[in-house]
C-alpha cells in the first residue's frame, strides 16, 4: 500500500468504478468502498468495508424514468444526509437541495445549489444558498478545450465564523483549484490554494494504468 491519503481504484470491463481502496490513519488496514450497479448499469449503492465485522451502506441512489439521478441518501444512521436533484428540458442538472443534520448545533441544515451553463453545456456558475443563514457561496468554472481548468469559490457573508484569517491555510468557502491533464485528456494534477487564491494549500496527483 501507499502512504496516507493514497487512493486506489478498480474498474470492471465496462470501465465502471467498482472499488476504491484508501488509507485510514495508516495503510496497514486500508478501508474499501464498493460500488454496486443495477441491471440498467446505474449506480445503485455504495458500501464501506473497514474490516470483516465492520461495514455499512454509505450511499443509495434513486432515478426517474429518464434514468436521471433524482435523489441520493448518504449514510445509514437515523439522520442520513439527503440530496435531491432537478433538471431542465435539456436534462442538465439545475438545482441540488441538500438536507444534513449538524451534530454540532443539533439541527437540520439545508442548502440549495443553483447551476448555470454556457452554450456548450459546460457548468460555469454555481450559487449555494444556505437556507436561514447569511451565507451565499459562489463557484465559478473556467474551461479550455472543453476541459475544466479552474474553479474559484468565494462566499458572501457577514458571519465572522466563516471569514478567513491571515493564518488560515485552507478554507472550504474561499479557494481556487487548478486542473492539469495529460495528452489523453485525463486529469493528472489538482492544486488548491489558500484563501488568498495564490498560495498552494495542497496538491492531488493521479496515475493511470
Amino acid at each position: 500500500m501507499g502512504t496516507n491519503n493514497t487512493h486506489f481504484y478498480k474498474y470492471n470491463l465496462e470501465g465502471k468504478l467498482i472499488e476504491e481502496e484508501y488509507c485510514m490513519r495508516t495503510c496497514k488496514k486500508p478501508a474499501k468502498e464498493i460500488y454496486y450497479y443495477d441491471n440498467l448499469k446505474r449506480l445503485e449503492k455504495t458500501k464501506v468495508v473497514v474490516s470483516e465485522n465492520k461495514e455499512w451502506i454509505s450511499a443509495r441512489y434513486f432515478y426517474n424514468n429518464d434514468n436521471l439521478l433524482i435523489k441520493k441518501i448518504i449514510g445509514s444512521n437515523s439522520t442520513p444526509t439527503t440530496e435531491k436533484y432537478s433538471y431542465d428540458r435539456l436534462n442538465r442538472m439545475t438545482t441540488v437541495t441538500k438536507e444534513e443534520f449538524n451534530n454540532n448545533v443539533s439541527k437540520w441544515l439545508t442548502t440549495v445549489d443553483s447551476l448555470f451553463y454556457d452554450n456548450e453545456n459546460n457548468l460555469i456558475l454555481k450559487k449555494k444558498n444556505h437556507i436561514g443563514e447569511d451565507l451565499l457561496t459562489i463557484s465559478k468554472y473556467s474551461y479550455q478545450n472543453k476541459l475544466l481548468i479552474t474553479e474559484k469559490d468565494t462566499t458572501i457573508t457577514k458571519l465572522k465564523g466563516y471569514l478567513p484569517t491571515p493564518e488560515t491555510s485552507y478554507h472550504a468557502y474561499y479557494f481556487r483549484t487548478d486542473y492539469k491533464y495529460n495528452s489523453d485528456r485525463k486529469i493528472i494534477e489538482k492544486i488548491t490554494t489558500k484563501p488568498d487564491y495564490k498560495t498552494p494549500a495542497f496538491k492531488v496527483t493521479y496515475e493511470y494504468k
